[in-house]
């Protein structure tokens, strides 16, 4: 489990000529917390640890702005779940390990926009992207094991258009996150 909290610049444009709208832009900065699962395999030379690792979340990262000014706007972001495929690579000292992590990211992502005061028009879209990240790892017992970890996640940039009522303006939103998690592994 853990918390998150991220950037996601919103632009607009004409979705026929691809010409920017003559609105302001914005960041609806989401964040929120996550919970999941994560399975993986380490194997052991020296003090040196290698190891590859996949993990699933659900999430309650949102955020959302409204601009006001000339050309008004609004955006939103919500991330329902993410996931990651990473490879680690650790020092042991003891019952403790020093790790980097990094692999491809993934996030169901819903996007809304339009007017400010109207951001029930946007699209879905599975976003993959790449994540990189450090942490600490600690054997409490030859099983048990606790972690705290910071990874960034830049799922990049997406465009669609603000269905269905704004179907001629194209939004495109850049996102990436930052997230710090504390997790529990069995280990067989």
């Amino acid at each position: 489990m853990g918390y998150a909290w991220g950037s996601a610049d919103h632009s607009f444009a004409d979705g026929v000529t691809g010409t920017p709208a003559p609105v302001p832009y914005g960041d609806s900065s989401p964040d929120g917390f996550l919970g999941g699962v994560h399975v993986g395999y380490n194997h052991q030379i020296n003090q040196l640890v290698l190891g590859v690792e996949a993990d699933i979340e659900y999430s309650d990262i949102d955020g959302a702005y409204e601009d006001w000014t000339d050309g008004t706007s609004s955006g939103a972001t919500e991330i329902n779940w993410r996931g990651s495929v990473r490879a680690r690579l650790g020092y042991a000292m003891d019952r403790t390990l020093l790790y980097a992590t990094g692999g491809v990211a993934f996030a169901d992502v819903d996007y809304w926009g339009g007017p400010a005061g109207d951001q029930g028009n946007g699209y879905s879209d599975t976003r993959t992207g790449w994540t990189i990240g450090a942490g600490v790892e600690h054997a409490f017992t030859s099983n048990l094991t606790a972690r705290l970890e910071y990874r960034y996640s830049d799922f990049g940039s997406v465009t669609g258009g603000l269905n269905p009522d704004y179907s001629d303006v194209d939004m495109t939103t850049d996102l990436d996150t930052h997230a710090v998690r504390v997790g529990i592994s069995y280990k067989f």
